[in-house]
């Protein structure tokens, strides 16, 4: 948790630099790692020789050499997720650790290493982040197979009704307009 503080006041720095200096109009971060969003790609490009001399001489640091410039509309892998305009969805990658992880947990669960508070407080940590993305229907698969294999119902009734509340939703004018900007 300490880690998490103090990146967060290291690149704060960076989060006013990008915003303010370079006046980039779309940019995410989250711990390390940021997105810059522009409709120009040169200027992505100016902007990442900036932040390349600007990084190294505030702070000596340096950005991965895998950096991608990828039209949006295809999706972004963001944090174990593709970003899409208009939804986000888990990469499979992330699918397949959240699978086992779940299977993981449920058989802790079942041979008693885990106390219910214990699985209960983990399921909602691994059902939190999934719910930012379209995942339902990969997770109601995902626990009928293990409910199917003899292992205990992993998401209890209200869990599952709390996700389908806190589902982002977008205005059908939104996605109208979306489409007409393609």
């Amino acid at each position: 948790m300490t880690s998490q503080h103090f990146v967060n006041l290291y690149l704060g720095k960076l989060d006013h630099h990008v915003k303010n200096e370079l006046r980039c109009p779309g940019y995410v971060r989250s711990m390390d790692d940021f997105l810059l969003f522009d409709d120009d790609r040169e200027r992505l490009k100016r902007w990442l020789t900036a932040l390349h001399t600007w990084l190294d001489r505030e702070f000596r640091l340096r950005i991965k050499p895998t950096i991608q410039l990828l039209p949006t509309a295809r999706g972004v892998p963001y944090l174990g997720m593709r970003v899409k305009p208009t939804h986000v969805t888990l990469l499979g990658v992330r699918k397949r650790r959240v699978a086992r992880a779940l299977r993981g947990y449920a058989l802790r669960f079942s041979r008693g290493v885990l106390t219910g508070r214990d699985h209960g407080a983990r399921l909602n940590s691994l059902f939190s982040h999934c719910a930012r993305a379209r995942s339902h229907g990969f997770l109601t698969d995902l626990l009928r197979r293990l409910a199917a294999a003899g292992l205990p119902d992993c998401e209890p009734e209200r869990e599952r009704a709390r996700r389908r509340e806190q589902r982002p939703r977008l205005p059908a004018c939104s996605r109208r307009q979306l489409r007409r900007q393609r």
